[in-house]
């Protein structure tokens, strides 16, 4: 299980050394494709966190896998990550690390769960009142889910905007089910 704690110290750590190098964008960019190669591919996740394999081995086969393709400063600091045995870590802080990323030009992305594919103008008009809302600007990311039957979920952070039949049966159902323990219901 990995820890929020050691999970944001390390980002935070970097976060401030990327801002004094003026890299922060660099480093983003290089935690992303580093997290979704790690993500796509599974055993090269399973190699930085083997226990048996040391940790310049493991440095090596990044080196091998991304080349020149990762910033120099991220690369140094997954040697920290894989010396010090948190190779598991690498996603987690990247999503940390982009989240301060966004949070520093005032930008935040949120997740839309729609019951069917929308429209460009559709999303940029939830963009643009959340944006309003928020005071920030709002970058959507749609994700398609039938089970949702019709509807949106729009997840900021930890906070959930759920406008979907699926989530106002829930709540019909659970008003039900309370309203029938009351004394005098069926």
């Amino acid at each position: 299980m990995l820890s929020g704690a050691v999970t944001n110290r390390y980002t935070q750590g970097l976060f401030k050394f990327a801002e004094q190098q003026q890299a922060v964008d660099k480093v983003d960019e290089s935690l992303k494709l580093l997290a979704d190669v790690l993500g796509a591919h599974p055993k090269l996740q399973d190699i930085l966190n083997h226990p048996l394999i040391d940790a310049d081995s493991k440095a090596n086969a990044i080196t091998n896998v991304f080349g020149e393709a990762l910033d120099p400063l991220v690369a140094r600091f997954v040697k920290v990550l894989l010396n010090r045995g948190r190779g598991g870590y690498i996603a987690a802080i990247y999503e940390r690390f982009h989240a301060l990323a966004q949070a520093a030009k005032g930008e935040l992305t949120v997740e839309v769960q729609s019951a069917m594919p929308l429209a460009e103008e559709q999303l940029q008009e939830i963009e643009k009142h959340l944006s309003a809302s928020l005071n920030k600007k709002v970058r959507a990311s749609l994700h398609v889910d039938p089970d949702l039957i019709a509807g949106c979920r729009i997840r900021v952070g930890d906070r959930v905007i759920d406008a979907t039949i699926r989530g106002a049966l829930a709540q019909f159902s659970q008003k039900l089910v309370s309203g029938a323990t009351k004394e005098g219901t069926l």
